[in-house]
């Protein structure tokens, strides 16, 4: 029995907790704002992601593996899959290195080292496949029997069936694991169950038939309908099938969304200004709750989208902060640069640092390595740089 006193401390202690934006309590997906709402998966718990049959179910749970795979390698994840172990490898590695896995295609040097570089950084991440026809009780006893060898924390499990989940729930609690479910949801009374049965659940929305930039992405919706240990409410993603990758928007597209026609020279800033609404403007202490998780590994896109977001938000020191971080990463990757998409990047970083010898420099370089594959990103870094200013709210002092 607890007092009103005892229980108001311990309440207090949560939703302390919660405005601090401390790390999600369960395993998080990767994805800031939804790790913000879901809390992470707790361990004991069912998560449920719902959505009808062919939206990307497996190739968001394959990009959960792979932003966790990118964060620790202590959390042992397995895959009960439909799918054979070599089919879901092959989507792994798409994902992680950004190139398409055609089996009738020859691949470029570039794509090779890409290839190679996710190879690498995979390799030593503990994550087990099994397949299976259905979770009846041999299929349950077998994932006992792999918990007892592996002691996973979180086990995946794709194409469940709406009545197999109570099963799972029950699992759940028993190895004291967090279990997302991938459930194909064909009506209303589907949703209903799984609703009913899941800890947490969310649904995947996405129009199969609409038109979008290839690449930004076609917008997604992962909307929290259910969730005992945080919030709900909708985030929003882009998905570019081809590489089956899944990325938040972060309250915003990139920062450098689209070149219109007609155009004046612009900063991310102002570009952010220029395509979001007021209350989609990403709110301070979200932001700041993702300055916390940034680390020498972080990506330098991510970097930059982050600073172009906290600017918007009016956080000018923390912008600065964070452009600062960028330009580091960027010096030191230099060293590290191995194909023409490298020495793309470097320039378009050095170009937003007023930087213009290293950019001509990196361009340059680029431009001895081009071939069909990267002309265009190389045409369309060229068109920004003569066209776009630098980030015009660092000021030179500040670099």
């Amino acid at each position: 029995m607890k007092s009103l006193n005892d229980s108001i401390k311990e309440s207090f202690e949560i939703l302390l907790e919660n405005i601090s934006f401390k790390k999600p309590q369960g395993i998080a997906t990767g994805y800031p704002h939804l790790d913000n709402m879901l809390r992470g998966m707790t361990k004991g718990t069912l998560t449920i992601l719902a959505s009808a049959p062919s939206l990307g179910k497996t190739a968001f749970a394959l990009n959960i593996v792979h932003n966790h795979a990118r964060k620790t390698q202590e959390t042992g994840v397995v895959f009960c899959s439909d799918l054979s172990n070599t089919e879901l490898t092959f989507r792994l590695l798409t994902i992680a290195s950004g190139v398409k896995n055609n089996y009738d295609t020859d691949y470029q040097n570039s794509d090779v080292k890409r290839l190679t570089a996710a190879v690498n950084k995979l390799k030593d991440y503990p994550l087990f496949f099994e397949e299976h026809s259905g979770f009846d009780e041999a299929m349950l006893a077998k994932i006992k029997e792999i918990h007892s060898e592996k002691n996973f924390d979180l086990l995946i499990a794709d194409n469940v069936r709406p009545d197999e989940c109570r099963k799972l729930k029950e699992l759940a609690r028993e190895l004291n694991i967090a279990i997302l479910a991938l459930v194909s949801v064909f009506s209303k009374k589907d949703e209903i169950l799984s609703r009913g049965i899941a800890d947490t659940l969310v649904i995947l929305h996405r129009e199969r038939k609409v038109d979008y930039d290839p690449d930004l992405g076609a917008p997604v919706e992962l909307i929290v309908s259910k969730n005992k240990h945080g919030l709900c409410g909708t985030c929003r993603m882009y998905f570019i099938p081809e590489i089956m990758l899944f990325k938040e928007s972060c309250a915003g597209d990139e920062p450098f969304v689209v070149i219109p026609e007609f155009y004046e020279s612009v900063t991310p800033y102002t570009e952010l200004k220029r395509y979001l609404t007021p209350e989609n403007l990403p709110l301070p202490e979200h932001l700041h709750s993702e300055i916390q998780q940034i680390d020498e590994n972080t990506d330098l896109d991510y970097l930059l989208r982050l600073s172009a977001r906290l600017e918007a938000a009016g956080d000018h020191e923390n912008a600065v902060k964070v452009f600062k971080i960028g330009q580091k990463q960027c010096e030191c990757n230099e060293e590290k640069i191995e194909c023409v998409y490298d020495f793309l990047h470097a320039a378009m970083y050095y170009w937003l640092f007023h930087r213009e010898c290293d950019m001509h420099r990196c361009m340059a370089r680029a431009g001895e390595m081009l071939d069909e594959h990267c002309q265009r990103e190389y045409n369309e870094l060229k068109r920004r740089i003569s066209t776009y200013s630098p980030a015009g709210w660092i000021k030179d002092d500040e670099i």
